[in-house]
């Protein structure tokens, strides 16, 4: 039977979600849950704030002689109780070196991810599928989603996205049997929480780390007054969903974002003011997205001078998540889909662009091996 390793860091967890909370409700749900043997790595002896350095290192050494037997693993908790590692962004890096100043290009200098955790040869690409269950400072969020039912299947798909990237969303939206939804001409007002109760939600549509409880799309109709500094007038933005549109009264399906920053967390989010963790609260089956700016297609870099930025897009299928609902479609469940996406992912990656994504994407929710009887 393959070992299940849970990684937490109780104190951090507990100073979240209440006192006493991981061994008189959380842990108790865990064990009971749980289809194989679960080992639980309590990371509370590094003190209040271990480098990500520090989680991999005790991580390692705990796996180093179970490797074979390590079947998955789940973090508990968001990066204020076990922080995300950080790796290098190749996007950045051809920037600078094609002699743009650091200060114009257009994305961060390094990523955020969960991948380092899970490799165990020194790749950066996951041996075994992990999941992350943010906290989101809610332990009715953590309960809610031990609890759920892995056999429940909603049934149908919605896709919401904008114009600029619609080859993206038509491409995914005929795969997954949706009628796309466009913002603009809709905004959330448009959107009916309860088209979002189905088993299939895409999203391509703008995200940012300064504000995640919004996602927006754009006017084809009306331009900003100004370029943005790495390139052209894009158009005005619109309100296309919030966390309002997003608090469902019952449960949703697999949620996968396109939005940049669509899976950001720092810390301070909520499920009010994340919709990452909005969905996550109303119990979704597993939600997919990027902690970082992504295109999710191929965008190949011309530099002009040093100061300048400009992109020329070739984006005609969003690699990544196509193979991702393929492999769903296909019937594997949500978080083995994800792991095989990856790798499926990895021997087609043919730009920085998605040599970012294969790390920035990241796995929210349970791993899918939870008892199908449910009686609390």
């Amino acid at each position: 039977m393959p070992l299940y390793l849970v990684v937490t860091h109780v104190d951090n967890l507990e100073g979240r979600v209440g006192s006493g909370t991981w061994n008189d409700q959380i842990l108790p749900v865990l064990e009971s849950r749980l289809l194989d043997e679960i080992e639980v790595l309590n990371l509370s002896y590094l003190g209040a704030a271990p480098t990500w350095q520090q989680v991999d290192s005790e991580i390692e050494k705990f796996t180093g002689d179970k490797y074979g037997d390590v079947g998955a693993i789940l973090i508990v908790g968001g990066p204020g109780v076990i922080p995300f590692a950080v790796v290098d962004n190749p996007v950045f890096e051809s920037c600078k070196n094609a002699g743009t100043k650091a200060e114009d290009c257009d994305d961060r200098d390094t990523v955020y991810t969960d991948d380092v955790y899970a490799d165990f040869d020194g790749d950066i690409v996951p041996d075994v599928p992990l999941a992350r269950l943010p906290d989101g400072k809610d332990l009715a969020l953590i309960l809610g989603q031990l609890r759920r039912d892995p056999r429940l299947d909603l049934g149908g798909a919605y896709t919401l996205g904008h114009r600029n990237r619609e080859g993206e969303a038509q491409s995914i939206a005929n795969m997954i049997g949706a009628s796309p939804g466009w913002s603009a001409p809709d905004d959330h007002n448009d959107v009916n929480s309860d088209d979002l109760e189905v088993q299939l939600l895409y999203f391509i549509l703008h995200g940012s780390n300064r504000d995640t409880s919004t996602w927006w799309g754009e006017d084809p109709n009306k331009l900003r007054p100004t370029p943005t500094p790495s390139g052209p007038a894009r158009h005005e933005l619109t309100t296309a969903l919030t966390v309002n549109e997003a608090s469902t009264d019952d449960e949703v399906g697999i949620v996968l974002s396109d939005a940049c920053y669509g899976a950001y967390l720092d810390g301070n989010q909520n499920s009010s003011n994340s919709l990452a963790l909005r969905f996550l609260r109303n119990r979704a089956q597993a939600f997919v997205g990027f902690t970082t700016m992504t295109y999710s297609c191929a965008r190949y870099g011309s530099f002009e001078g040093n100061t300048k930025l400009v992109w020329t897009t070739t984006c005609n299928n969003p690699l990544f998540n196509s193979l991702y609902m393929q492999r769903v479609l296909d019937g594997e469940e949500p978080l083995m889909a994800y792991f095989n996406a990856k790798h499926d992912f990895l021997g087609s990656i043919g730009s920085d662009e998605e040599r970012k994504a294969l790390h920035a994407a990241v796995f929210y929710g349970v791993p899918p091996y939870l008892r199908p009887v449910i009686e609390f």
